[in-house]
């Protein structure tokens, strides 16, 4: 199996454009620096970071032992925090929670 099929970032990439997200990509592995990110590009090493609304969502690892979880946190309002073991769900939720606010 490929990279491209096994990482849920690259398949949900363009299903969040669709929603309205904007997709960034680090410019090299070790940057702060963030381009966009459009299907079909060449697959970056780091995780890719969505955006919506001044909300964004990105990858982290809680602990070796355990599995991948999805962080999301608001820029520019109280510093939320919630995690999530499905990248989709967190995007939803996400969403929903941006136009609300």
């Amino acid at each position: 199996m490929s990279e491209q099929a096994t990482r849920e970032d690259i398949r949900l990439a363009p299903w969040a454009i669709e929603q309205g997200f904007k997709v960034k990509k680090a410019d090299n592995r070790f940057s702060n620096q963030f381009s966009e990110y459009k299907p079909g590009d060449e697959i970056p090493h780091n995780a890719l970071h969505f955006e919506y609304k001044g909300f964004s969502v990105r990858p982290m690892k809680k602990s070796l032992r355990r599995p991948k979880y999805y962080n999301y946190t608001a820029k520019g309002h109280e510093n939320h925090s919630n995690y999530f073991v499905s990248l989709k769900q967190c995007l939803s939720y996400t969403k929903s929670l941006a136009d609300k606010a």
